[in-house]
């Protein structure tokens, strides 16, 4: 039996969603409260101009570019870097949202199982992100089969002055863990995609700690085509 004293203590602590009114737009800095706490805006839940109006459009709310699919145009080509690429058509600006980084959910001993088939040789490349972690069942994202263009993204060379223009993020979208990609600073037209692996194994994997330490080596590159490359079964983390 549900008490009225149980539905009051809950009722206290539920979070109630932002109230954000700016006419050329509004939840896209930390002053909106769930873009804050690394959350989209909730129609069900949030009083913000353009939830109440359905307006997710210059002049309504910013934050809900994962649920209405609201990305920037991408194309995939042939990297100069490694494999195929991604690039933004028309180019974005700084803290803009990019894409989604989407997949297959999958729980961690299932993710050890295809890493160690992944690294193989006559494989060479894996799409593996770490998406959560905890108590989550299934914390991590298997883009090879499921995935969309954002798993074409290459890690940046930087033995070649290249760093990453872009990083991933996690948010919140109605109660679900989902990852987005952000551009850390303005980005030109036809400009490839770079983001930061951040392998939990680096250690163990040969081209990539030639990456870090700028070797002139190009064995790094031939190795593996753009994916999430790992040794046994690790792989990339926010």
């Amino acid at each position: 039996q549900i008490l009225e004293q149980d539905v009051n203590d809950y009722c206290k602590y539920k979070y109630e969603g932002c109230n954000c009114k700016a006419q050329q737009g509004h939840c896209k800095t930390n002053a909106c409260p769930c873009f804050a706490r690394g959350s989209e805006c909730d129609p069900d839940t949030c009083n913000c101009t353009g939830c109440r109006k359905c307006d997710t459009g210059p002049t309504g709310c910013f934050n809900r570019k994962m649920q209405t699919w609201s990305h920037v145009k991408t194309l995939v080509g042939k990297s100069d870097v490694q494999g195929w690429g991604l690039f933004v058509k028309d180019g974005v600006k700084k803290n803009q949202f990019i894409c989604e980084y989407t997949g297959e959910r999958i729980p961690t001993k299932e993710a050890d199982r295809r890493g160690a088939l992944y690294d193989d040789k006559a494989v060479g490349t894996t799409f593996l992100f770490d998406l959560a972690s905890g108590l989550d069942s299934h914390p991590t994202v298997d883009a090879l089969r499921l995935g969309a263009k954002s798993k074409f993204i290459n890690h940046p060379p930087t033995n070649r002055g290249v760093q990453a223009n872009c990083t991933p993020k996690n948010f919140i979208v109605r109660g679900d863990k989902r990852l987005g990609i952000f551009a850390l600073r303005d980005i030109a037209p036809m400009e490839e995609l770079f983001f930061d692996y951040n392998f939990n194994n680096d250690g163990k994997i040969e081209w990539f700690q030639e990456l870090k330490l700028e070797s002139s080596s190009r064995r790094a590159g031939k190795k593996r085509k753009g994916g999430r490359p790992r040794a046994s079964s690790k792989r990339s983390k926010l």
